[in-house]
């Protein structure tokens, strides 16, 4: 990988890559299938704390930046990402899949084929289509892009945000 600035990041990692993951293996599994929706889930919890964090004054690793602030932050200010504040998502998903891999209590998640209603009560459980749940996370990274490009001004982005160098891999 090199260098990448953060926008770069974004692309690759986020859209790229997660991407990939949405449709590897999709010819060899049942048909509306997503091998790896599971993973998607915790990629995509953790990624959402990423975005709110592009959005703050402070260093990536900051430890009083504050995880729940980020993540949330994230929720109220990506266009695509609003409709899921209120749920505490934060603490059901993404702190449930980053520190156990498990969803905590109240919140079910799977595909679209096997039912339901994306971001509604279901059987006394918030349930999340992996679908719906990508497709939204993907376009808020490319609101945040359009923001780093000056395309769009939906953001207030941290100055981190616009730095040539976001992750380092030596050679």
């Amino acid at each position: 990988m090199g260098k990448l600035a953060f926008k770069d990041f974004v692309e690759v990692v986020f859209i790229n890559e997660l991407s990939s993951l949405m449709t590897e293996g999709a010819k060899d599994v049942p048909v509306n299938n997503i091998k790896y929706r599971y993973h998607i889930f915790i990629l995509i919890a953790v990624g959402i704390e990423t975005l709110g964090a592009a959005l703050d004054k402070y260093s990536w690793h900051y430890k009083d930046a504050g995880s729940r602030k980020r993540f949330n932050k994230a929720l109220s200010c990506y266009q695509s990402l609003k409709k899921y504040t209120g749920v505490d998502l934060y603490e059901k998903l993404r702190c449930g899949m980053a520190h156990v891999y498990v969803p905590k209590y109240g919140l079910g998640i799977n595909m679209r084929s096997e039912g339901g209603v994306h971001n509604k009560i279901n059987n006394q459980k918030l349930l999340l289509h992996i679908e719906d749940l990508f497709n939204d996370f993907i376009e808020a990274c490319q609101e945040l892009i359009d923001n780093i490009d000056g395309k769009k001004k939906t953001l207030t982005l941290g100055s981190k945000a616009y730095k040539d160098v976001f992750l380092e891999i030596p050679d």
